[in-house]
């Protein structure tokens, strides 16, 4: 039973890959074949109501991935394609990649549009639910062109964002979000106080772990002095400054010969 529940997934699968690579204009040629096999397949095995679950889980599988396409192709920023146009959006997720590198997905009258944004922002978490006015050209997300690596546009696609665009400026229009959007501007600004608290911390162990690999070094090249000084300590209660430089440069090694040496 696994068997056959697991063959019906991947049929599925199967049928909403092919949608998604298959060239429309051999499209038609898919029922056909898909039928062709089916019958084939029914004259050498026995469990034809099985073989036909299978058939109808592809064609599934076809049709939702049809139905987004259309989907996708009649929205409104299909025919802003290639066009510098004024939009209008609602900022619903802001993603810092940089210091000067945001990803804003934006809601353009129910559809996500992903853009990108190359210059600082301040407390950008304080987008969230903003309703912004910019001018930028609508694109699609370009597939990958090697075969065996990561694919953005479909990865764009399994979030239900067909669209990008990158923008130069904005003005934000309305500064009134809704309670979702407030209470997510609540916890993403906790979040980056947490994050920065976290790189400051790092930051501190850093120099503390150099700070003492520091001190280490120079008490391991200074061992001498360091029980020279500890000897004397045990004999006199102080010692002076002069007392103290006299055991450095006592512990000190001794150059093989000195100029003046030389010119004896």
């Amino acid at each position: 039973m696994r068997r056959k529940l697991l063959s019906i997934a991947i049929l599925m699968i199967a049928g909403i890959v092919s949608m998604e690579w298959i060239d429309r204009r051999i499209l038609w040629a898919l029922p056909a074949a898909a039928f062709i096999l089916f019958i084939t397949l029914c004259k050498i095995s026995k469990q034809k109501k099985f073989l036909l679950c299978l058939l109808l889980s592809f064609c599934t599988g076809c049709v939702l991935m049809l139905s987004a396409q259309h989907a996708e192709e009649q929205g409104h920023l299909q025919e802003c394609m290639g066009k510098n146009v004024t939009l209008t959006a609602t900022v619903v997720e802001v993603q810092r990649s940089d210091e000067e590198k945001y990803k804003l997905r934006c809601d353009v009258g129910g559809e996500l549009l992903l853009c990108s944004y190359y210059r600082p922002l301040v407390n950008h978490w304080d987008l969230t639910g903003c309703e912004i006015t910019f001018t930028a050209a609508v694109e699609k997300p370009k597939p990958s062109g090697n075969p065996r690596t990561f694919d953005y546009g479909l990865y764009l696609k399994t979030k239900k964002i067909f669209y990008t665009a990158v923008m130069n400026r904005y003005q934000v229009t309305s500064h009134s979000p809704s309670l979702t959007y407030r209470v997510k501007r609540f916890i993403l600004s906790h979040r980056e106080e947490m994050i920065e608290r976290l790189q400051i911390d790092a930051e501190v162990k850093n120099l503390l772990n150099f700070s003492y690999n520091e001190a280490k070094r120079l008490l391991n090249e200074n061992i001498g002095v360091l029980h020279a000084s500890a000897k004397l300590l045990m004999e006199k209660e102080k010692i002076t400054g002069d007392e103290f430089r006299a055991l450095f440069k006592k512990e000190q090694p001794v150059s093989e010969e000195t100029p003046s040496e030389e010119q004896e």
